[in-house]
């Protein structure tokens, strides 16, 4: 691969008729491009499914090439979580006239359900003034932490995993358009990996194409893993057997030695409790469980220590059963 230009923004489509994945959505998109007009929206959904996507290409379909960049903002409430940050910027930008025919233009937000609850309530006041020359794109990864305030103002538009079947397209296009010779159950295990996220599955080919003009399946294990978390069940069974230490001596080697991630790591233990014979008030124990562990998650806490606590809690249960 001779453009060592990531491969995410290198094939970002242009426009919504390239967008892939979300069909309901990009057609209403459509009909507010062709109308000059939209209301303010908030895309909600995991991420790497087209959420940052779908609002360039809306706003290149509203203002076109030439003035989208003029009337358009980009945030990132990563980076300007507090009350100033949504004050200074946002109220400066919303407060000038658009540029060219257009009648608004848009303030993006990207990951806002990272802004402070102060910052949400002054974000409210700032949509209520500025809605006659502006409008407000909201995206977040978790709705529910945006105030009832927000989303009363909002059209919430929920983005779902891309299919598998569109990742692999999408998967093969890059390839070919790369010059990169790429196996079929390559593409599958890349497509598997990605759990519907487009930006995991141009990633992993990003740096597999770094590598190789040629792609086997091999690569993709050698990058990814053999893709086997049988050890998983190993290691919940090793908690209801009583058996803490060698559960923890399990989780070790897996997030240490082979780099596996705490939210794989919950998600092959959500597939291992809905297909085991547990009984129905077992497996929804478990699954309140792991449901608070990925919550904390995204507070920003320790994951190999909330990992360990979850197992703690499997074993305390089953010691009480």
């Amino acid at each position: 691969m001779s453009n060592t230009r990531m491969l995410t923004e290198k094939f970002r489509p242009a426009t919504l008729d390239d967008v892939v994945g979300q069909p309901h959505i990009v057609k209403s998109l459509k009909r507010y491009a062709a109308k000059g007009n939209c209301p303010h929206m908030l895309f909600a959904g995991p991420a790497g499914t087209g959420k940052t996507t779908c609002v360039i290409a809306f706003a290149k379909d509203l203002y076109g090439e030439e003035f989208w960049r003029n009337n358009v903002k980009e945030m990132n409430a990563s980076d300007s979580r507090k009350i100033d940050d949504v004050r200074g910027p946002i109220k400066e930008f919303a407060g000038n006239s658009p540029i060219g025919d257009a009648d608004f233009k848009i303030l993006f937000l990207d990951e806002a359900d990272n802004l402070t609850p102060d910052a949400q309530a002054a974000m409210r006041r700032i949509i209520e003034k500025y809605s006659d020359t502006t409008r407000f794109i909201l995206t977040c990864n978790y709705p529910n932490k945006i105030i009832a305030p927000i989303h009363d103002r909002l059209a919430t538009f929920r983005f779902k995993p891309v299919p598998s079947k569109d990742v692999n397209l999408i998967v093969r296009k890059v390839a070919k358009e790369n010059d990169v010779d790429i196996e079929d159950g390559a593409i599958d295990r890349i497509s598997s990996y990605s759990k519907g996220s487009v930006r995991k599955a141009l990633t992993t080919l990003n740096q597999l194409c770094l590598a190789t003009d040629k792609i086997e399946i091999a690569d993709v294990i050698r990058v990814l893993g053999d893709g086997d978390l049988t050890w998983v069940r190993d290691m919940v069974s090793s908690c209801f057997n009583g058996d803490y230490n060698k559960a923890e001596e399990i989780l070790f080697e897996q997030y240490y030695v082979n780099g596996i991630t705490v939210q794989e790591i919950l998600s092959e233990m959500y597939e291992n409790i809905k297909g085991s014979q547990l009984t129905n008030n077992a497996k929804w124990t478990l699954y309140d469980m792991i449901g608070e562990t990925d919550f904390y998650l995204t507070q920003g806490t320790n994951e190999l220590l909330q990992v360990r606590c979850l197992l703690s809690n499997i074993a305390k249960l089953a010691g009480g059963q």
